[in-house]
Parts: C-alpha cells; sequence; structure tokens
C-alpha cells in the first residue's frame, strides 16, 4: 500500500504584486492569509494602511520569498527596519517616513535599490543601514534638502 500526498500551495509569481490595506495594525499576515494567499509565498508586496512591530516581523521573518516591498502608502511610520531579510532586492519606504534608523538593511545581502522619499531628513550613516548588503551597487534615490 501506498501513501498518496496532496500539497496545496498559494504561489504569486515574480510578475505579480499583492496589494494589502492593513486597517489594522497587526494584522498583516490575516490580510493576506484572507485574500487567499500564503505569507511565504508572496513574492512582491504593496501595503497601505498602517502596520506596527508584528506586521514588520511578519514580512521580515515569515514572508520568506519577499523580494519587492512598497511601502509608500502607510500612515505609520515607526519600525521599518528590515535587518538580515537576505531576499529583498526592492523598497519604496513610506511616503511620510522621517528617519532611517542604523542597520535598517544591514545584511539584505541581495537589495539593489531602495527608494528614500522626500519627507527623510535622518538617515543613519549609509555604512551602518547597509552593512553586509553585498557587494552590489545599492541604488539610492535620495531627496536633496536645501537647509
Amino acid at each position: 500500500m501506498s501513501a498518496v500526498f496532496k500539497y496545496n500551495f498559494t504561489f504569486i509569481s515574480n510578475e505579480n504584486t499583492l496589494f494589502i490595506n492593513v486597517e489594522t495594525q497587526g494584522t498583516l499576515s490575516d490580510k493576506i492569509f484572507d485574500a487567499g494567499y500564503r505569507p511565504a509565498f508572496v513574492a512582491k508586496l504593496t501595503v497601505t494602511g498602517t502596520l506596527n512591530k508584528d506586521d514588520f516581523t511578519c514580512m521580515r521573518e515569515t514572508m520568506t520569498s519577499l523580494i519587492d516591498v512598497d511601502l509608500s502608502g502607510i500612515t505609520n511610520t515607526s519600525g521599518v527596519n528590515f535587518e538580515n531579510k537576505k531576499n529583498l532586492r526592492k523598497i519604496i519606504l513610506p511616503e511620510n517616513l522621517t528617519s532611517i534608523e542604523s542597520s535598517a538593511f544591514s545584511s539584505c545581502s541581495s537589495l539593489t535599490s531602495i527608494i528614500i522619499p522626500e519627507s527623510v531628513k535622518n538617515i543613519a550613516s549609509y555604512a551602518d543601514m547597509v552593512r553586509g548588503a553585498g557587494k552590489k551597487t545599492v541604488l539610492l534615490r535620495i531627496p536633496m534638502h536645501s537647509e
């Protein structure tokens, strides 16, 4: 007698982006499941609404296939941290972000693009911010402030 196992996986190809609006902080993972996807298989994500530490932990630790993330539409900006997110290639930061903390992208070895909004006034040292990001060129679109 042989056993037959069936596994149901939901994949999002690199061509598709999952759009999620998080109305209640801490519910990103639930919203992804509600949309019919498993967080571990989401490659590209655009998030609007409000996020908290749990949501960033979900993106950093549970969403193992995440390569591109667009946070330009989130309303709160505390806790933006993708440290050790090795697959992350591109990130668009929130439009109202005012500072980027040290090591926010350290050990993001696949990171090639960080889009920084004009609202950012304080950036931790570049070396600390992307420490361990590999030997690739990282494109930073940084606004110029005339203060």
